[in-house]
């Protein structure tokens, strides 16, 4: 469990003998956080394919919460997001892993979703991650999807581009370049 998380770049907290909380965006947050908490679930739910006891139930939330340190590499986390996911997870039930439509909406502009997730209705809506393998979707064939998620944890490139505006403004020319 540990290498797919520190592949993602996710905070884990054991939560009791059964239960953890992951978060992806803390302490660093990336554009793509929620097609990683996506692709963490389906390959920890893979991995557990080896143990036919073992259930992996999930409730996945995208949205802000407030990652306090605790002194060390420990965080106290707070804020509705949380309670949304808890919720999600209640509703879940054994093997299944439930996400709502901001995670659905936020991970869609990185993974074809189309055959991934199911809607099973609510208030606020929510839906089931099937089984079967997540399809990235190139940068280029992203569109409005990609252009709508936050652009988060680029503050050298965001200064680099403010400073090109600058010039700009200024009259000088300037041409800002940036990938990813």
């Amino acid at each position: 469990m540990d290498q797919v998380l520190a592949a993602r770049e996710a905070l884990w907290e054991p939560l009791s003998e059964e239960g953890f909380l992951l978060v992806f965006g803390a302490p660093r947050m990336h554009e793509d956080d929620a097609a990683r908490a996506l692709e963490a679930m389906q390959e920890l739910r893979a991995r557990l394919r080896a143990f036919p006891t073992a259930r992996l139930s999930a409730g996945l939330h995208a949205g802000q919460i407030i990652a306090k340190p605790d002194g060390g590499i420990e965080y106290s986390l707070i804020g509705e997001t949380l309670n949304r996911a808890f919720e999600l997870e209640q509703q879940a039930g054994a093997g299944r892993i439930l996400l709502s439509e901001n995670l659905r909406r936020l991970a869609g502009a990185y993974l074809d979703l189309s055959a991934a997730v199911t809607a099973i209705g609510g208030t606020p809506p929510a839906y089931a991650l099937q089984d079967v393998l997540l399809k990235p979707i190139e940068h280029w064939q992203r569109g409005v999807w990609a252009q709508a998620t936050p652009y988060v944890g680029r503050q050298m490139e965001l200064a680099h581009l403010r400073e090109c505006l600058e010039e700009c403004n200024q009259g000088q020319p300037a041409r800002p370049r940036l990938i990813g």
